[in-house]
């Protein structure tokens, strides 16, 4: 195999190497601060009422209702807690909390946006963090493999590393996890982008344009719709836009509810009523 060739290959492993260990910084810098502004008092509150609780061997599972102070709308949220949390600090159906969230008005860019009880200890956010080091794992397996490999020149492994067969392998996972870490730079995760928008969006009517099934089916059996609808955002402007719901699947209904971000209308979710 020309050697060029190899030179490149091996450019493109410790190019993603450095991407993926840049990504996990600013990952976790981004939550770090975030972290500190609940932690220094810099938050906003919106009053919740505990409305069920599930304990079972491994956790707790605590549902909340609260009503969105911009579009007054009834929005339920789940939290979760260790058992040795909840023993700690247990909390009773009907009681009043209050929910922390930073205000993000002048943020250019939303990347996260979490939702913490105020009172309760303010963690790293696990999910990200070990998702991002799995990443910056597997890309520094890839990169030390055929980088010792090439240095000591074992013949029996340097043609296992530069095989055909195992270079297509290592550029389709990189190809695969590429769509994920492009989201984990640039976008905020969804479920705390649904929290944002319980917060901070606006309702409106929108008009199912067009619909189709796809992807997986959820517990329920039904399979992802993947829609274009159309809508007047609150400046009488007319927006269209892309979303993807199980919940649409049940109903298929030309008309529906959704809350929209006003700064990008195109930022849309599904309402179920």
């Amino acid at each position: 195999m020309d050697d060029l060739f190899k030179i490149g290959f091996i450019v493109v492993n410790f190019m993603f190497l450095v991407t993926y260990i840049v990504n996990f910084i600013i990952g976790l810098v981004r939550d770090i601060n975030v972290k500190k502004l609940l932690k220094t008092g810099k938050y906003q509150t919106v009053e919740a009422e505990v409305i069920d609780i599930k304990e079972n061997k491994r956790n707790v599972n605590m549902l909340v209702e609260f009503i969105g102070p911009k579009n007054l709308v009834l929005f339920s949220q789940q939290f979760d807690f260790s058992i040795e949390e909840w023993k700690k600090n247990p909390y009773r159906i009907g009681q009043k909390i209050n929910v922390m969230y930073t205000d993000p008005t002048n943020q250019k860019r939303l990347h996260t946006f979490p939702f913490v009880i105020e009172g309760a200890k303010i963690k790293l956010d696990k999910g990200p963090l070990f998702a991002n080091g799995a990443l910056v794992g597997v890309s520094l397996y890839f990169s030390l493999n055929v980088l010792l490999t090439t240095l000591n020149n074992y013949s029996e492994s340097f043609d296992k590393i530069f095989n055909p067969a195992y270079i297509f392998i290592v550029l389709i996972i990189y190809f695969v996890l590429f769509s994920y870490l492009t989201e984990s730079l640039f976008s905020i995760p969804r479920s705390e982008n649904q929290n944002y928008l319980k917060v901070f969006g606006h309702i409106a009517k929108a008009r199912v344009v067009t619909f189709k099934l796809g992807g997986s089916k959820n517990a329920r059996g039904f399979k992802e719709s993947r829609m274009t609808i159309e809508y007047s955002n609150h400046l009488g402007e007319t927006t269209r836009t892309n979303l993807a719901s199980y919940l649409y699947t049940e109903t298929q209904e030309e008309y529906i509810d959704i809350v929209y971000d006003p700064k990008n209308p195109k930022n849309v979710v599904y309402l179920k009523r």
